[in-house]
């Protein structure tokens, strides 16, 4: 049998090379393929986890889908909730690692695939993420000039389509480069789409409009003020299970901004957690120098800032040092999660019932990958942590669900799993610098 589909080439690398079809596939997928003959089930995963893959098995039965909700729908699958699943969704707004709020239906980890055959389930890696060589040896002109041509030739392969496509645009570094890359490899305009809100501390439609002029693209932005009431139940309904990440609302509008005049966009997700682009990791060199400060005059800023009025909003100046602070004890990790936490683990004794509350779970997946790491700086330990973590089960999962939510095929070329593996070998000392 011979098909116009991508799908099929799935199945002939199968019938060459068994469950290894997965080593030359580079791209976002997840796919399930039963073997007549040898009576078992395949599925595999991508290796950063753009795509979701959910299972369960309950005696014999053996059940796959790419939603929860799917699942759901077998009379044989309990309802049951797995509290420690409860326990990490408090501590991060999302689940991270393998649990879902359901305590019989797991996800596949990404980079992972599973065998299923005769009742029994065999699960391996197929992909692991390293830190441990580095390009120590070259200059940072070189290093530069190779990191640019692989995300052009990332974003190249990412625009083959049959389809409209364009691009999501907020305006900051990541998606800008994108925007600039897809204009150098196309001699149409590039559409490109971008929401804004009323307000003026959330709206970076200007920074966008500047992009959009510079390149010539065909810009299409939006300002917003949407009725949360009613998007609420909309929007959550996608995720199957609590996930608290509010940045989900605005996926969805610039996702739907977008599907109005294509059916594919490129995305600059990811980047962030591959050049350390998040504030948080600033941390880090902060944390170095405030602790040579006497502890007197620690303790005496510590005092005065906590007595200051906040606010509600996260990115004022008083919010951060006080975050700040509150994470300086303890080692990286937990310093680390203090500052990306939803609720602190007095506030969870307070929330939870003492049956239901647990104070540092064993398999908790930060921990777990933090030990497993085999980054050697602090850095690439939290980097590695954040890829497996939080990008996999929040930021992609609300890509994923929120662009699916409106039929919009979002694409990540930051996430090219060799351009991801050529990122981890640059020094973090070029990742981040004063």
């Amino acid at each position: 049998l011979s098909t116009q589909s991508d799908t099929e080439s799935i199945v002939h690398l199968y019938e060459d090379d068994a469950e290894n079809c997965v080593m030359p596939l580079n791209g976002m997928f997840a796919f399930a393929i039963f073997d007549q003959k040898k009576r078992n089930v395949l599925i595999a995963r991508d290796r950063l986890g753009i795509k979701p893959l959910y299972y369960a098995q309950v005696g014999s039965l053996f059940v796959f889908a790419s939603e929860i909700k799917a699942l759901l729908q077998h009379p044989d699958i309990s309802q049951e909730m797995d509290t420690e699943a409860l326990n990490l969704y408090l501590s991060y707004k999302y689940i991270p690692g393998e649990r879902t709020i359901y305590k019989h239906i797991k996800k596949l980890l990404p980079g992972h695939i599973l065998n299923w055959q005769a009742g029994q389930i065999n699960i391996r890696p197929y992909w692991k993420l390293s830190f441990a060589q580095k390009l120590s040896n070259r200059s940072e002109a070189d290093i530069a000039a190779e990191l640019q041509e692989r995300l052009r030739q990332a974003v190249k392969s990412q625009m083959i389509s049959d389809v409209p496509l364009g691009a999501l645009l907020s305006g900051g570094i990541d998606s800008s480069y994108i925007v600039a890359l897809m204009s150098q490899l196309t001699d149409q305009p590039v559409q490109t789409f971008s929401i804004g809100f009323e307000e003026q501390s959330y709206n970076e439609l200007a920074h966008a409009q500047t992009i959009a002029d510079h390149f010539g693209t065909q810009h299409h932005p939006l300002v917003v003020n949407p009725n949360i009431n009613d998007l609420f139940e909309q929007v959550i309904g996608h995720f199957d299970e609590p996930f608290g990440d509010s940045s989900a609302i605005p996926t969805y509008l610039v996702s739907q901004l977008a599907r109005s005049h294509v059916t594919v966009a490129l995305s600059g997700t990811g980047a962030d957690e591959l050049f350390a682009g998040y504030e948080r990791y600033w941390n880090i060199p902060l944390s170095r120098g405030y602790t040579r400060v006497p502890k007197i005059g620690r303790r005496a800023f510590e005092n005065l800032i906590h007595r200051l009025p906040a606010g509600h909003h996260k990115k004022s100046l008083i919010h951060r040092a006080q975050r700040f602070t509150q994470a300086l004890s303890g080692d990286l990790l937990t310093r680390h999660q203090s500052i990306i936490s939803l609720f602190s683990q007095s506030h969870q004794t307070e929330l939870l019932h003492p049956d239901i509350y647990r104070p540092q779970l064993q398999d908790d997946p930060l921990y777990l990958k933090f030990s497993e790491s085999d980054a050697s700086n602090a850095l690439d330990q939290l980097l590695d942590v954040d890829t497996s973590t939080l990008l996999s089960d929040d930021y992609l999962v609300k890509d994923d669900r929120m662009s699916m939510a409106v039929s919009l095929e979002l694409r990540v070329p930051f996430l090219d799993h060799t351009l991801v593996e050529f990122a981890a070998q640059i020094p973090s000392h070029l990742k981040l610098r004063h």
